[in-house]
């Protein structure tokens, strides 16, 4: 039969669903699981079952949080579902940056994991809105949001060291971004271990 559209009240079950997979609380790795992660061993090299992260031979506790907010991101701003999305005329592209922005960006945030999850986002959205091959409307929302975020961060103030630093690095990606869009390939990429078939090599 002729495909139909998912109506708007499951899609927007969908998007809540997956953007609660950004949640701090969702995405720590239990002390009771890291705590049995040991260094790696002096010569023993990192293979491509191994979680990526810039902690050295020390496993990186944040690491597995960024996997999956990466993956995550990876199904909510691909550029075609998004295309989809503002052509079907139901939920919109607008209405999944604005959720994925107000539990990241807009939300309270005091944790390593927490700032994390930010970078991520906004590397993700200024990927989106300099893709040359996005369709025009989806970049202009991406754009649209990073512009936003750029006016929300130069009325933020914090006292706070490791907050105030988080703020400035985010601006400076977005004004490096706009002043010179080739510097968005340089962005970091953050990509989980492969998977299955495990042991492979």
């Amino acid at each position: 039969g002729t495909p139909e559209a998912v109506e708007p009240g499951r899609q927007r079950q969908a998007l809540v669903a997956l953007v609660n997979t950004l949640d701090a609380e969702t995405l720590a790795l239990p002390e009771s699981v890291a705590s049995l992660i040991p260094p790696r061993p002096p010569g023993l090299p990192r293979d491509r079952e191994t979680f990526r992260g810039s902690t050295g031979v020390t496993f990186a506790r944040l690491a597995p949080a960024a996997a999956s907010t990466a993956l995550t991101l990876e199904v909510l701003f691909d550029h075609r579902r998004a295309a989809r999305l503002e052509r079907a005329g139901g939920l919109g592209f607008a209405t999944v940056v604005d959720a994925v922005l107000d539990a990241t960006w807009y939300a309270a945030a005091s944790t390593a994991l927490e700032r994390q999850t930010r970078m991520i986002t906004l590397d993700a959205l200024l990927r989106l809105a300099f893709h040359d091959a996005a369709d025009d409307a989806v970049r202009a929302i991406a754009l649209d949001s990073v512009l936003r975020l750029q006016d929300s961060l130069a009325q933020r103030r914090s006292a706070d060291t490791t907050t105030r630093a988080h703020y400035r690095l985010a601006a400076h990606r977005i004004e490096r971004a706009l002043d010179d869009p080739s510097t968005v390939e340089a962005l970091p990429m953050v990509a989980p271990p492969p998977g299955s078939p495990i042991g492979q090599g």
